[in-house]
């Protein structure tokens, strides 16, 4: 389901997936964004989305979450790290 979740954002946010590793409760990705396109934001919010509403519910809940209709699987907030190596980039083209 996140692989599809993840096609489907893609169709109409391109992106491209240089790197990813899921873990049993949480994951890291790299993404490369077409040229002039900074929007990290909303590719992850419809990700998570997404894929939240393509998978069964049941896990526990906060009041917090409850109250504002939130799942329980993400962290409300991340962390996006700008990678602005020019050694990196040069071993991956």
């Amino acid at each position: 389901m996140l692989r599809a979740t993840f096609a489907e954002v893609k169709i109409k946010h391109p992106f491209r997936i240089d790197g990813i590793v899921i873990l049993p409760e949480h994951l890291h990705y790299i993404l490369s964004l077409p040229p002039g396109d900074a929007d990290y934001s909303t590719r992850w919010g419809l990700i998570k989305g997404g894929f939240s509403r393509n998978i069964e519910t049941g896990e526990r809940l906060s009041k917090s979450r409850q109250k504002r209709g939130e799942r329980g699987l993400w962290q409300r907030r991340f962390w996006a790290h700008l990678i602005r190596d020019t050694f990196f980039f040069n071993l991956t083209v």
